[in-house]
């Protein structure tokens, strides 16, 4: 580069308008040989340049802002082995002896090759800038014939081989932009062996190949080389070969053949060099096999035919190789290093034959050839596939699935069944190859065979197991039809409107289990109601029974016995119509009237029989005409036999987890009772264990879940002990379609705000032995009491009469503490409290009897059950009411009427027991208030628990009904004043 003289660079003064010129001069040293060095010169004569300052680091200085980037660079780089720092990195001599501590040959090997890194990169910036170069001969002065051009543009060398008849000749020459160059007779110089730089008639030459400086200066002053015949094979074999791989040559007397093979991408299934299983890509031209991606471009081939030789060759397709591995990764393939590769972090061996098994079409569609060569094994590698079609019959599914392998085998599924339910991945072929069974296969069909049974070559599938067909692709199965999650009914099923008859107004959550109901029906298959405490179960049943009978028989008996529905056993058979099949109705005896009152209440013109009592076998002949069959699970325990010969419509379990357990005498004899449909109803389907639910799918759907050892090992020890997440949603995959449950806050918009309902409770056989007892002593001595004294005088000794009835009913205990034995009523509302602590509700439980409140504390105390308790020696009522109100595990509150019936506010409970009503509804209802009040947010459920037979139920028919009598006791402050002794008769009757 040039530039303006702003002031002297030397001693000399120069001109204002001379310029200055940056160059490189090729100057030779003694013991380097040749160098290039950095100058400044300015013109001087017509055919030289004057010297004006050889430049270093340090005297660049002296040019700031003179020099261009480059050039400062280029004083750099020869800086690099200047004496002083060549000295520093190969000796630690001084700059002006280092060289006498050289030798040749390590200057040869070590410090030449470091000269010729800085000066090639020299030479290229020189290039590129277009930095004069010059030869320099003389000190002071270069002339302008030492200039040398660079050429811009690389040369290649020429290789010539001329076969002769009795020798070879080979010689090189070089080609630059067309124009051939020989090397012979001139001045050639190899001013840089790697990379080489050429120095020939004053052009200096870089190479687009890798040459050898030191080959190429052979034929400096040598025109060729001869090979005489006896060395020719192993030169044409070796060196001639190379050559025409590397470099254009130029061959007289033997072919060099261009040729085009075919090309193939090849996959091999081998282990590679750590014993991994892999797959290694390699690419096919024609009957030659490449390995790698790297390497030579162009492929050469050698061949002699006596004493003929000949080259083939062919130029790779870099391009095609490259989208070849690119299809691969698209593939899911990961190149691990060079033609390696494998699938993801998988290291199987199945996985990788599957990964083939997968991809086999679309790979020979690519035209890949597939091979493998993993020890003595010869796997199966073509397509894998399972076609399936089904058979919908009334109660099955018939699967017909085959396994296909290809075009060669066909296997049906039912063959590979034993691999399938065991885990085992390889299943060898009628030829002898050993196929890899995919992964899918395992988790798609595994169930199925589970739980199918096998007909043949057919998988055989309950109607109750469709869900193990919905992830399944199945031609011949409507898939509208199939099971859907409970309470979700298929889109082209016709919801049934509530049957003409019913005496409710079904909200939307009891219409859409009434219609899940009735779908189930129509499938033939059974399902659980599950829904909470309070929800309407027991309505939804019925809804369901009436549409039933509707469909199935007539609704009308011609002489009905009774005003409440109950079967007349005293009418002529020709005056009953016979109704076919009755549906039965088991539950525990605590329910027996629970359910006698809302048949009464919304289907009161059917037809129903209560098989309970001594004389309950005498019911039996009148069963066929009855539409309904009311029996506790005891009636049903002790009297199979009888009750077996009956084929029943319908069969439900009220409070069905008292058959939870599968070897009791009650699961195995329920289980066996004839029905065409069967429902459960349970607000806890799962008390203590699967084996709970196992119980009770077993009786809704027989099979379901498979027998029961097999439901222990398969389902319940892996989730209970082991927390099988998998299993897990495989067990809720299947009940799923049969359980349906609502929880009170989901449907709690469509509940009233205030909901009040009465329980009824049966008394033990010892319970009613006692009040029958003590009702007789009392009857006697009221009546005498009153004929003595009057009615009047007689109130207060008719009231403690009536109490110890009324503590009777409750619990015998409270009258005498040696009793032993049970209470129904006690039972009853045990059960239930724990019912709404499983759901997670909170329950108020009120009783006039703190004694009575007593009995349950030490129930639960025992259980070690967290709970509060409210009566009148209760010091700290704040701390009671904040553990109820608060605490997480206190959801009961038992309190006293007369210390908590009013001033509190426990808007926490959404529920509240009344464990023994009176005739005066006002403490009652101030009871309740203790929930339903400001602040509560949720629907409340109040409770009455009425012991059946006793004077509490002598009350609640009282407040039921609009008399004169049930105003006397229900709307005066003091009823004892007004009764009569036909009112005291009646209450004790």
């Amino acid at each position: 580069m040039s530039f303006d003289v702003e002031k002297p660079l030397s001693l000399r003064v120069l001109p204002e308008d001379m310029q200055i010129e940056f160059s490189l001069f090729i100057q030779t040293h003694e013991k380097l040989g040749m160098l290039l060095h950095p100058y400044l010169i300015r013109g001087g004569g017509k055919h030289y340049y004057t010297i004006h300052d050889r430049l270093s680091v340090e005297k660049s200085r002296n040019y700031r802002g003179k020099l261009a980037p480059h050039e400062e660079e280029i004083i750099s780089l020869t800086e690099n082995y200047s004496d002083r720092n060549l000295a520093k990195r190969f000796t630690k001599a001084t700059a002006h002896t280092y060289l006498e501590r050289l030798t040749d040959g390590y200057i040869a090997q070590f410090v030449r090759p470091y000269i010729e890194k800085q000066m090639n990169q020299c030479l290229e910036l020189a290039r590129l800038n277009k930095i004069p170069v010059f030869i320099r001969e003389t000190k002071n002065v270069v002339y302008k014939d030492d200039f040398v051009l660079v050429a811009q543009e690389p040369a290649e060398v020429i290789f010539n081989f001329i076969k002769l008849k009795n020798e070879t000749r080979y010689y090189q020459n070089i080609s630059h932009e067309g124009r051939s160059v020989h090397l012979t007779g001139g001045d050639g110089l190899i001013l840089t062996d790697s990379p080489c730089w050429l120095l020939l008639n004053k052009t200096l030459y870089h190479f687009r190949q890798q040459v050898d400086g030191r080959k190429l200066a052979i034929f400096f002053n040598k025109e060729f080389i001869s090979v005489p015949p006896v060395h020719e094979k192993r030169y044409y074999s070796t060196f001639v070969k190379k050559c025409i791989r590397d470099f254009p040559v130029i061959a007289q007397g033997f072919p060099v053949r261009h040729q085009q093979p075919e090309k193939y991408p090849m996959l091999t299934l081998d282990l590679d060099i750590e014993g991994l299983p892999s797959l290694f890509l390699q690419f096919k031209y024609g009957d030659q096999i490449l390995k790698s991606q790297k390497g030579k471009v162009k492929v050469v081939n050698f061949s002699q035919e006596e004493d003929a030789y000949a080259f083939d060759f062919f130029y790779r397709d870099v391009n095609w190789e490259a989208e070849t591995v690119s299809f691969l990764e698209s593939l899911r393939l990961k190149n691990v290093y060079e033609n390696t590769f494998q699938i993801d972090s998988e290291l199987s061996p199945h996985r990788v034959v599957n990964w083939l098994n997968e991809h086999s079409t679309t790979l020979k569609q690519q035209g890949f050839l597939l091979s493998q060569e993993i020890g003595n094994i010869t796997y199966y590698t073509d397509s894998t596939e399972i076609v399936v079609r089904g058979d919908e019959s009334q109660d099955w599914f018939d699967v017909h699935a085959v396994a296909r392998f290809g075009k060669n085998f066909e296997i049906p599924l039912v063959q590979l069944r034993k691999h399938l339910l065991e885990g085992i991945r390889e299943y060898r072929l009628p030829d002898g190859r050993v196929a890899v069974l995919p992964e899918s296969w395992f988790a798609d069909f595994s169930d199925l065979l589970t739980f199918g049974q096998r007909e043949k070559d057919v998988i055989r599938v309950r109607k109750w197991h469709g869900s193990l067909l919905s992830a399944l692709s199945i031609g011949g199965f409507d898939g509208a039809k199939r099971l859907t999650a409970a309470g979700n009914l298929p889109p082209d099923t016709a919801p049934p409107d509530p049957p003409e008859g019913l005496q409710a107004q079904l909200r939307s959550y009891q219409l859409e289990g009434f219609r899940w109901l009735d779908f189930l029906r129509r499938k033939h298959l059974g399902g659980c109601l599950a829904d909470d405490m309070g929800l309407g179960k027991t309505l939804q049943a019925l809804t369901l029974l009436l549409n039933y009978i509707g469909k199935t028989t007539k609704l009308i008996t011609v002489a009905p016995p009774s005003t409440d529905g109950q079967l007349d056993l005293f009418a002529s058979a020709d005056e009953q119509i016979a109704t076919g099949k009755p549906s039965l109705v088991i539950m525990p005896a605590s329910l027996i009237h629970n359910w006698q009152a809302e048949i009464r209440k919304f289907i009161p013109h059917i037809s129903y029989l209560t098989y309970t009592g001594s004389q309950r076998h005498d019911l039996l002949p009148y069963f066929p005409h009855a539409h309904l069959v009311l029996a506790t699970y005891g009636t049903i325990r002790n009297d199979f036999d009888e009750l077996s010969r009956f084929d029943f419509g319908y069969i439900i379990l009220d409070e069905s987890q008292v058959i939870k357990n599968p070897a009791s005498k009650m699961a195995r004899v329920i289980f066996r009772l004839k029905a065409d449909h069967r429902v459960t109803l349970s607000g806890t389907p799962i008390e203590n264990s699967l084996s709970d639910l196992w119980s009770q799918m077993h009786f809704l759907n027989p099979g379901l879940l498979g027998e029961h050892a097999f439901f222990k090992r398969f389902f319940a020890t892996p989730i209970q002990k082991h927390d099988d997440r998998k299993k897990q949603e495989k067990l809720q995959q299947l009940i799923r379609p049969f359980i349906l449950r609502r929880t009170k806050r989901q449907v709690e918009k469509e509940l009233p705000e205030l909901s009040q309902e009465y329980i009824y409770c049966e008394m033990t056989p010892e319970q009613e032995q006692v009040y029958q007892q003590e009702k007789a002593k009392i009857r006697n001595f009221i009546l005498d009491n009153i004929e003595k004294q009057g009615v009047g005088k007689s109130a207060i000794v008719v009231l403690k009469a009536l109490t110890r009835l009324r503590q009777i009913a409750n619990h015998p205990v409270l009258t005498d503490s040696d009793y032993q034995a049970g209470s129904g009523k006690f039972d009853e509302v045990v059960w239930n409290i724990e019912t709404l602590i499983a759901e997670g509700h909170k329950v108020l439980v009120f009783s006039s009897f703190v004694k009575h409140l007593r009995i349950f504390t030490d129930y639960f105390d025992r259980k070690k059950t967290g709970y509060s308790l409210l009566i009148g020696s209760t010091h700290d009522r704040a701390a009671a009411i904040r553990s109820f109100e608060e605490g997480d595990k206190r959801n009961i509150f038992f309190i006293s009427l007369k210390a908590g019936g009013t001033g509190l506010n426990l808007t926490s409970a959404e529920y509240v027991f009344l464990l023994d009503p009176w005739w005066n509804p006002q403490a009652e209802l101030q009871a309740i208030s203790r929930a339903h009040r400001i602040g509560q947010t949720r629907h409340v459920m109040a409770y009455r628990f009425i012991t059946v037979g006793t004077v509490e139920e002598k009350i609640m028919q009282l407040q039921q009904k609009k008399s004169k009598l049930a105003d006397i006791f229900i709307n005066t402050n003091n009823p004892l004043k007004a009764m009569t002794v036909e009112n005291v008769t009646d209450l004790i009757s």
